[in-house]
């Protein structure tokens, strides 16, 4: 890969192999955000499904089947299927 500088014919050559380097680099990076992203999100699903459930009263949770027990661990598996 050859890059131009500021001044003209002046020439930067990188080593074989660097901008393959940096490619892979940069997917490598990229999915690494896209995991973070996800996760922020299924917690943001989970934070909200809690707060929802958490709102009901028993007789309303025994209504929809849930103990107040399980409702941080349905939540989490909720938050979770959601990918």
């Amino acid at each position: 890969m050859s890059v131009q500088i500021a001044r003209p014919g002046i020439t930067i050559r990188e080593p074989e192999g660097r901008g393959r380097l940096r490619e892979a680099l940069g997917k490598r990076l990229a999915a690494l955000v896209e995991r973070l992203k996800r996760r922020i999100e299924e917690e943001r699903r989970y934070r909200q499904t809690v707060r929802e459930l958490a709102g009901l009263d028993d007789r309303e949770l025994d209504d929809i089947g849930i103990s107040r027990a399980r409702v941080r661990e349905l939540a989490r598996e909720l938050a979770r299927a959601e990918r």
